[in-house]
């Protein structure tokens, strides 16, 4: 698109913006304002090392490519990126069909992949209208589950119906067959609301394919030290709290690298990261601190532990005893609970600190036991005299 283009030529003519073709991140080390990033580019295998002061993931999705439904069989079976491809560039070959089909979650909602992809159903209307706009007489028919046309999409799913095209329900259970027959394509299904099987012969069939996280999210995962979902995205550090950002400092999410979503919506989550990041990049310094984890190397032994137990990854082992990043550090204390020789300790919280606290607590609960009792006993006596004097005056 212009946008696209526009966009593209801003990025490449700024002097102070490094681009790296077909090359991948080998090795990311350090922290918070001072990352050291290695990049070996495919071309030449020459790899390339800089710094940094924060990181943002934003590797994005793709279009799912299975073979559902005859597709890479079929000249006649395309996926909704690729029937908008052909709305732009050869818009007069829509003149020439006289019904198309689509068919909503290929290849999600399913055992393999159970999330919805969200843009699905929107993009299926977008072309459907295209193509009522383009040819008014060409039929559109589309084979869904749910129509999910989010906000005010709904408005689009409202006119596509007001324009004619016509929206088949059928079950999980019951997907849509699909043949080819003669250079046609015969869709047979169930529908849901009249209960009967139906079949239709279509020109074209448009197939609603399900965004997909690309196969290297995992050595990015690997090379930065964050987790991804079960699905294959990166996963947020908390999703109310921190949207944008990682357990790791300075390394920030946006985009369909998080998850299936729609351009505005990854446009906000940029803006988030571009505020997120600037907080630390309009620093001249970064000061860290507070409830940090300290090593005593006189008693580490080495045991890895540490190592093995922090959800975090910062400890290492150097010169043989445990070594712990201060800027890294993010306070758990799960290797000092952990470490067996109690060679670690968690500032403001060590042993000591600890131990006095519940010995006030328990001082404290034994004198509010003493003054209750005391106060019982008070009670009891008076209790008595006046039990006394009542005897007296009969």
């Amino acid at each position: 698109s212009l946008l696209l283009e526009r966009l593209k030529k801003e990025i490449l003519s700024n002097d102070l913006i490094s681009v790296y073709y077909e090359s991948v991140v080998e090795d990311v080390r350090g922290f918070m304002g001072n990352f050291e990033v290695k990049i070996s580019q495919r071309g030449n295998g020459g790899i390339s090392p800089f710094k940094c002061g924060v990181v943002v993931v934003a590797t994005g999705g793709k279009e799912y490519k299975g073979n559902e439904y005859l597709y890479g069989e079929s000249e006649n079976v395309k996926t909704q990126l690729e029937l908008e491809e052909i709305l732009k560039e050869n818009p007069d070959e829509i003149s020439n069909l006289k019904r198309v089909a689509m068919i909503q979650c290929v290849g999600s909602r399913n055992e393999e992949r159970p999330y919805c992809s969200r843009i699905c159903c929107t993009e299926a209307i977008k072309n459907a209208l295209k193509v009522k706009e383009l040819s008014p007489d060409t039929e559109v028919v589309v084979y869904y589950r749910d129509i999910r046309a989010f906000g005010f999409r709904e408005k689009y799913y409202t006119k596509a119906r007001e324009k004619g095209i016509i929206f088949i329900c059928f079950n999980e259970e019951e997907p849509p067959e699909v043949e080819e027959k003669e250079g046609k394509i015969r869709i047979t299904v169930k529908d849901r609301v009249l209960g009967l099987k139906v079949s239709q012969t279509f020109d074209l069939l448009a197939l609603s394919m399900a965004v997909v996280p690309y196969e290297e999210n995992k050595a990015v995962s690997d090379a930065l030290k964050i987790p991804l979902t079960a699905d294959g995205f990166f996963l947020e550090a908390h999703m109310k709290l921190k949207p944008v950002d990682f357990a790791s400092e300075g390394i920030f999410l946006c985009g369909m690298a998080h998850f299936p979503k729609f351009m505005e919506e990854s446009i906000a989550q940029a803006l988030a990261v571009c505020g997120r990041a600037n907080t630390i990049l309009a620093k001249d310094k970064l000061y860290v601190g507070g409830s940090i984890a300290v090593v005593d190397e006189n008693k580490c032994a080495s045991c890895l532990t540490c190592v093995r137990t922090c959800p975090y990854q910062v400890p290492k082992i150097l010169d043989r005893v445990a070594h712990i990043e201060v800027a890294q550090c993010q306070g758990c204390g799960t290797c000092a609970a952990e470490c067996p020789n109690k060679a670690i300790q968690l500032l403001h919280y060590t042993d000591e600190q600890v131990i006095a606290k519940c010995n006030s607590f328990t001082l404290q609960e034994e004198k509010l036991k003493k003054e209750r009792e005391e106060k019982k006993k008070e009670l009891g006596e008076s209790s008595q005299e006046l039990q006394q004097e009542k005897q007296n005056h009969q």
